[in-house]
């Protein structure tokens, strides 16, 4: 087997995990979230309806995004969208670790709907 193949079939398998782990990402991060809601609620002194909306938030960015992500995949191409969706949703999960309001919280929540939705969906293509 020549070397290029190798170093191809490399890169292949490096994409393919690098989009499963960002789908595991997003995935993970709703369930948690879901988990932990009760205590969320409680750091930011927010009552139980109003904790509702930190999940909410994120299941209506990511369900926006979903419908989406082929139309900005081809306009922004799959690496530089993949790449920046990465960095976005990484940046917002550390904002939501330091949110100190019920609306920092849902905003920055509904920004990691908005970055972490694209990850599902481009597992899949990647695939």
């Amino acid at each position: 087997m020549p070397e290029e193949n190798r170093t191809m079939n490399f890169r292949k398998w490096v994409a393919v995990f690098g989009t499963m782990l960002g789908a595991f990402m997003a995935v993970l991060d709703i369930q948690i979230t879901n988990s932990s809601l009760r205590d969320i609620s409680g750091g930011i002194a927010a009552t139980p309806d109003e904790g509702s909306w930190i999940s909410t938030a994120y299941l209506v960015g990511e369900i926006v995004t979903i419908a989406l992500t082929a139309w900005f995949a081809k306009v922004f191409t799959v690496r530089y969208y993949l790449v920046t969706n990465v960095l976005l949703f990484l940046m917002f999960s550390a904002l939501c670790g330091i949110s100190t309001s019920l609306s920092q919280m849902i905003f920055f929540r509904a920004g990691q709907g908005f970055t972490g939705g694209v990850f599902i969906p481009m597992a899949l293509t990647v695939i």
